[in-house]
């Protein structure tokens, strides 16, 4: 049915992007169960609020990248959950490395570049939210 399509979503689009992730990489989600279930390192996407640390200890210690995955939650309306990935995405220089899309939903992977580092290429697009829906 309809209900709950979008965690759906994200799921089956975060479980096939992981196998594209370069090793050594890690994965700062709402939800880092899963992608430890399928032998990625994950961790809360909280701890990307301090970019210090960030900056200073997974930068180094993961190779591969540091990767924030927009998903479910980063979706929602009205919700402090939504504030969060914002802040972070902010606080980061970003570029895209894997995207999905379908009707109101935009998940996606993206590489993190903490500020006070060389920049990447990119970094100034944002995941297409226009069409979010906002609750009055």
């Amino acid at each position: 049915g309809e209900e709950a399509w979008q965690a759906r979503r994200d799921v089956d689009f975060a479980r096939a992007a992981t196998k594209e992730l370069p090793p050594n990489s890690i994965v700062l989600t709402h939800d880092p169960s899963m992608f430890l279930v399928w032998g990625q390192a994950a961790a809360q996407m909280y701890l990307a609020e301090d970019a210090g640390w960030v900056r200073d200890y997974l930068v180094p210690r993961y190779q591969g990248g540091v990767f924030l995955h927009w998903n479910y939650w980063c979706n929602t309306v009205n919700d402090p959950n939504v504030d969060l990935c914002r802040q972070v995405r902010s606080a980061y220089f970003w570029e895209p490395f894997r995207e999905y899309r379908e009707r109101d939903l935009t998940v996606a992977l993206l590489a993190l570049q903490p500020r006070g580092l060389a920049p990447m290429s990119s970094g100034k697009e944002e995941p297409d939210t226009r069409h979010r829906r906002r609750r009055p």
